[in-house]
């Protein structure tokens, strides 16, 4: 056994590297999420938002990920989700 710890964020690292090749960040906003993955060493290649007004900050936050804007969005193929009471 190795003698060796590590800290919290040393082992978040792994972690992260040792799961994801590239991530693709969903209802990414600004991008804070992506910045935080990139600067842990976890490749980040787009960010998904519904709201066009997130491309700027975004793109600003995250040089090098693409910002991609899908208007109109919905789950369950295409059907708009429905609460439990629907």
């Amino acid at each position: 056994m190795s003698d060796t710890k590590l800290t919290a964020e040393e082992s978040c690292r792994q972690v992260l590297k040792s799961i994801a090749d590239a991530c693709v960040d969903l209802f990414c906003g600004a991008g804070g999420l992506t910045h935080g993955l990139i600067a842990a060493g976890v490749p980040v290649v787009a960010g998904v938002d519904l709201d066009e007004a997130c491309r700027h900050p975004y793109q600003a936050n995250n040089p090098g990920a693409t910002f991609y804007a899908r208007a109109g969005a919905t789950g369950s193929g295409g059907r708009a989700l429905r609460g439990r009471d629907d």
